[in-house]
């Protein structure tokens, strides 16, 4: 998803610092694929690993035939050391900061399951249901309740699970560690 969303950031907006399409990639691709997920579970196909996978990869041969159409340059090669000498005292800051809380939710993330009220009985339970049945809105069709939240969770949840992950959090945290 996230090689999705940087050819997505590539076609959108031509010149960006690499360290912001880096950042944008991810949350741009999680985000548009999820609808996607949606739009296809909308169209009657089963959310299930084959159509996900061939989704994703549709969806990026897509994308990198946008960015040439567009005559836009992929640049893949990224020096770490150029990045950083480029930024100033307090990007340096911010990134560092930004750094050691995303490890820090990570390494929590790994070992800690879903455990918040409104994560386990809607989030993470919706994302349970598309998964075992592998649609979204023909179980939405049956329950009102089941709609009345953002799918994003759900679907992305749903997308960690598809790949045999048992523990979706790392991928959207609820809480903050401070």
């Amino acid at each position: 998803m996230t090689i999705f969303g940087y050819l997505f950031s590539v076609a959108l907006i031509g010149k960006m610092r690499a360290i912001e399409r880096i950042g944008v990639s991810f949350l741009l691709g999680v985000g548009v694929f999820t609808f996607l997920m949606f739009c296809y579970s909308t169209l009657g196909v089963k959310i299930t690993l084959i159509s996900t996978l061939a989704a994703l990869i549709l969806f990026n041969f897509l994308g990198y035939l946008l960015v040439r159409i567009l005559h836009r340059k992929i640049y893949l090669k990224v020096g770490v050391r150029d990045v950083i000498n480029k930024m100033s005292r307090l990007e340096k800051i911010f990134v560092g900061v930004i750094s050691t809380l995303g490890i820090a939710s990570l390494v929590f993330t790994v070992y800690y399951p879903v455990n918040i009220w409104d994560a386990l009985a809607l989030y993470d339970f919706r994302a349970k249901v598309i998964f075992d049945t592998g649609y979204f809105t023909q179980i939405a069709g049956n329950f009102y309740y089941f709609v009345q939240y953002p799918l994003f969770t759900s679907l992305s949840h749903t997308f960690v699970y598809i790949f045999g992950v048992k523990n979706p959090q790392f991928i959207s945290r609820n809480e903050t560690i401070i």
